[in-house]
């Protein structure tokens, strides 16, 4: 049973400090994703007040921007583009894939999630979401339910994002700290649930565009009622806050956590991620400086001090094609020999760009272009499913970020209706939905491990089957067959049902039996025919039919005499 609700000024209070809390914990990350804003980053970021406005970093290197847009692009097209089938369903209990329709079921659900993917912005906030994770270490995307039966896919922006987890280390909260203008807040949460000062500013032109700051604090409710169906008694909570107007906006909840959060690299003992910028900070400072250097050289070289004699002071042309009048030889405009090799050589630099450039597996990304000219393609597909074998902390977290958008978009339209109806075998079963992605490199890795293993068992027993071919009793065909198919992703649509297999096969069996009764009836009609102008010949003389005659001739009258006596 719920416990009796807090009041507006005691949820104000708690969701305040735990956002105080929360950004004391994120603290400490800030000076490296400021690093991280300064060297690769698009605009640089003020992490204690999030504005809106670009400043562009000031650097001497576009190399780490460079890989980390292949990364973002490579996992795009490998994992999740819209080009690609990328996702497959299944249950938890595979026996319930052997029922009629059940395959079926979830292949048409898996159109519809794609189709939905399509109809709205997934593909467009997908790539700043894989890039959020890749530079700080955590990409936060949120799916949102529209009134309209539409779903919302929006990457939050790293400064406004504030995470903790549970005690199993799993997110479980989230805040966001953002702007909107009051015109926005007004269309979004109604004027009447806004504060005084709002109303105001909202009945001038200019205090419409007035921009403030809004909270808005997901995380589980400890006290609801599951009975209820509203929305203020589901597992998570949600209220929108007007910080400077310490007002509650809206107060509203959601059946699951409504954000995904792609964390690259999990860090012991924190929400936040660890992320290949991250760890190429000092490389790139390094080529950041190395460049610079290098520039200040090439300029120096290009236009030197010169030292010019002080009677031409104020008088002198350094300019192409420029005069300069002197009576005496010695008085002459002669550049400075700064005389030092430029210790940071060109393959230095190169240098530290492989070590960032491996940082962001960039050649991994371009294996395929890389190696399409000196490998086989079956080479390829080794070194593909090794290199991604190396990538398996990176797939892991990646699919468990891209599970929680499919799973709530999933939970989003069964609630609305919007997916093929349920087989009856499936209601109250307890079977589960599984979510297993299949893009390439996912298949990568699955070749490397499981068709590999397959290829190479089948190579080291054919040995073997040469001298018992009966041992071959031990491979189950049908399995082996379905497994080759499903992890390589073949449509489902192409596989048979078990039921129809078994129907084919018993018509199949039938039909060779009657086939081989025909077969059997047309000879014995051949023989009969051979020998049918036979039957009115006389016996020849020691054939089989002259002895067989005989033997019946001497038994007949054998039984006879022992009669007659």
């Amino acid at each position: 049973m719920a416990e009796a609700k807090k009041d507006e000024k005691e949820l104000l209070s708690d969701i305040k400090t735990l956002f105080e809390h929360l950004k004391t914990k994120r603290k400490v990350h800030e000076g490296e994703w400021q690093d991280v804003t300064t060297y690769i980053g698009s605009k640089n970021f003020d992490w204690e007040e999030v504005r809106d406005e670009v400043k562009r970093p000031k650097r001497h290197t576009g190399r780490p921007a460079e890989y980390l847009d292949k990364l973002v692009s490579g996992l795009m097209g490998y994992t999740i583009s819209p080009n690609v089938t990328w996702l497959k369903l299944s249950l938890s209990d595979s026996a319930m894939l052997d029922y009629t329709g059940v395959k079926d079921w979830l292949e048409n659900a898996e159109k519809a999630l794609y189709e939905e993917f399509n109809r709205n912005n997934l593909y467009t906030e997908a790539p700043s979401f894989i890039s959020n994770s890749a530079q700080f270490g955590h990409g936060v995307m949120l799916i949102d339910e529209k009134k309209e039966a539409t779903i919302r896919f929006m990457t939050v922006s790293a400064p406004e994002v504030y995470i903790a987890t549970n005690e199993y280390g799993d997110i479980d909260t989230v805040f966001r700290y953002f702007s909107m203008t009051v015109k926005n807040i007004v269309a979004r949460f109604g004027l009447e649930n806004v504060s005084e000062t709002m109303r105001k500013d909202y009945e001038d032109v200019q205090g419409k565009q007035k921009e403030i700051k809004i909270l808005h604090a997901v995380f589980p409710r400890e006290n609801y009622d599951s009975d209820k169906l509203d929305d203020k008694n589901m597992a998570y909570a949600s209220y929108y806050v007007d910080m400077a107007g310490d007002k509650i906006l809206e107060e509203s909840g959601y059946h699951e956590l409504p954000y995904s959060v792609f964390i690259w690299e999990r860090i012991t003992a924190s929400a936040y991620g660890d992320s290949p910028a991250r760890k190429a900070i000092p490389d790139m400072r390094l080529l950041n400086k190395a460049e610079e250097a290098r520039l200040k050289l090439a300029q120096l070289a290009a236009e030197p001090p010169m030292n010019v004699p002080d009677s031409m002071r104020g008088v002198e042309s350094v300019v192409p094609a420029g005069f300069n009048y002197y009576e005496s030889p010695d008085e002459i405009m002669m550049p400075i020999n700064i005389g030092a090799n430029f210790p940071i050589t060109l393959d230095t630099v190169r240098d530290i760009e492989a070590r960032i450039k491996d940082k962001f597996n960039v050649d991994f990304m371009l294996m395929l272009q890389a190696q399409q000219a000196q490998k086989t393609a079956t080479e390829v597909v080794e070194l593909q499913g090794e290199k991604a074998a190396m990538l398996t902390s990176l797939i892991v977290n990646q699919n468990k970020a891209l599970s929680e958008i499919v799973r709530r978009t999933f939970n989003i339209m069964y609630r609305q209706g919007r997916l093929p109806e349920t087989p009856a075998i499936l209601n109250n079963s307890g079977a589960s939905l599984n979510i297993d992605f299949i893009g390439p490199l996912a298949q990568a890795q699955k070749k490397h491990h499981q068709s590999g293993g397959v290829q190479m068992s089948l190579m080291l027993a054919q040995p073997v089957l040469q001298l018992s071919p009966e041992s071959v009793d031990y491979i189950n065909g049908d399995a082996l067959l379905k497994n080759v198919l499903e992890t390589n992703g073949f449509p489902q649509t192409a596989i048979r049902e078990e039921e129809e297999v078994q129907k084919m096969r018993q018509a199949r069996a039938e039909a060779q039996m009657q086939a081989m009764q025909m077969q059997a009836m047309q000879q014995q009609q051949e023989a009969l025919m051979g020998n049918y102008d036979k039957l009115n010949e006389p016996v020849r003389e020691g054939s089989p039919i002259q002895e067989l005659s005989e033997q019946l001739q001497t038994g007949l009258g054998g039984e006879a005499d022992d009669g007659a006596q």
